[in-house]
């Protein structure tokens, strides 16, 4: 009761806005959490995931940090953050579970079951959520200059995506140093979020992809300047 009496409090005299924390496949392996935050000003619905692919760590330690500090990056509309999409293969240090399928594949409903009922669902709350925008933080194991998808930002060459992603990255590259500039890919892989859907919603969906080459400290900073500038972009 005096939980909830603060709340109250808190929210006639300050105006806060509670994070919202939900339950995804809470009796599966799979098992993982979605928070909502609402900032209580108009604006843009954002959309925020990573660790579809747990050994991408620099991706979903920034979702984390975003999440722990939501109130830093978010001043208007509202957020739909699931920071942790694939506990199982972050648990595990693997790109997906060793007993499951990539997560970032069954997003058409295709593949092993349980892989599949986890990326249904999440698509469903972010259906649900009615997003402006997707951001899907991811790493690769080195740059594009290496044959690698690190330092692009990827997308589906939708409506005016591809303009979008070229004004995204006249914001983001002249924050990159000490590193190569980013670039766009337009070939998101079937199955995957990013593809399904932009191409059903037909709204921007970015993928960011980091360098595993660098140092985490690095990887993460750069995944905050993307995922940061992208939401200053979508917020005008």
């Amino acid at each position: 009761m005096k939980k909830l009496y603060l709340l109250l409090l808190c929210f006639l005299l300050l105006g806060c806005h509670p994070i919202e924390e939900v339950a995804i496949q809470p009796d599966s392996d799979m098992a993982t959490k979605a928070y909502y935050y609402d900032t209580g000003i108009e604006g843009k619905n954002i959309v925020i995931v990573g660790g579809i692919h747990g050994d991408e760590i620099a991706g979903w330690q920034a979702t984390d940090l975003i999440r722990q500090s939501l109130k830093t990056y978010i001043s208007s509309g509202k957020v739909l953050i699931i920071p942790h999409a694939n506990q199982i293969a972050i648990n595990e240090k693997r790109r997906y579970g060793e007993a499951y399928g990539d997560l970032n594949r069954t997003f058409l409903g295709d593949g092993d079951k349980t892989s599949v009922d986890l990326s249904q669902e999440i698509s469903d709350r972010i259906r649900e959520f009615e997003p402006d925008i997707i951001l899907d933080l991811h790493e690769s194991l080195n740059n594009y200059m290496n044959k690698r998808l690190g330092n692009t930002i990827i997308l589906t060459d939708v409506k005016d995506n591809l303009l979008s992603g070229l004004e995204i990255l006249d914001i983001i590259n002249p924050q990159i140093v000490d590193d190569i500039p980013f670039i766009i890919e337009t070939n998101p892989p079937i199955g995957s979020i990013n593809r399904t859907l932009s191409e059903e919603l037909e709204i921007l969906v970015v993928t960011i992809e980091t360098n595993r080459e660098l140092k985490l400290e690095k990887r993460i900073e750069e995944q905050l300047i993307v995922a940061t500038s992208i939401i200053e972009y979508i917020s005008k």
